[in-house]
């Protein structure tokens, strides 16, 4: 079926979603995207480091020649590339801390984010 076009399948644009010099947090959104039926990839490269230390908050382990490492999430079709995108915020609104960790008003014990109640003598978040 020579030039039949039905017989070739669309051809997707490829569309980066997510960079991070963090290649276990590409990783990890990549099979959370995965779960999520949409086909990704995690790509490495080397990105040019701005001041040399500091890159999306997080300290770079490696500069090789003034770059930083950087990995990236490719999502292989570009109709899911805004649907892996939200994905990607709830994910990292879920692992922002809802509330601040807090001082204990009777006791000044420094108590984590996640707990309403002091470990150490039982007072209650104000």
């Amino acid at each position: 079926m020579k030039g039949d076009p039905n017989a070739y399948r669309a051809v997707r644009e490829v569309i980066k979603v997510y960079s991070s010099p963090d290649p276990l947090l590409a990783n990890t959104l990549k099979s959370v995207l995965d779960s999520c039926g949409i086909a990704c990839e995690v790509k490495e490269r080397l990105s040019e480091a701005h001041d040399g230390t500091l890159v999306l908050g997080l300290k770079v382990p490696t500069l090789i020649m003034g770059k930083v490492p950087m990995a990236e999430l490719w999502v292989l079709d570009d109709a899911m590339a805004e649907v892996a995108r939200n994905i990607i915020a709830q994910a990292d609104k879920m692992d922002q801390p809802l509330q601040p960790a807090w001082t204990c008003g009777n006791c000044s014990e420094l108590i984590e984010e996640q707990f309403d109640q002091c470990w150490q003598c039982g007072n209650s978040r104000a």
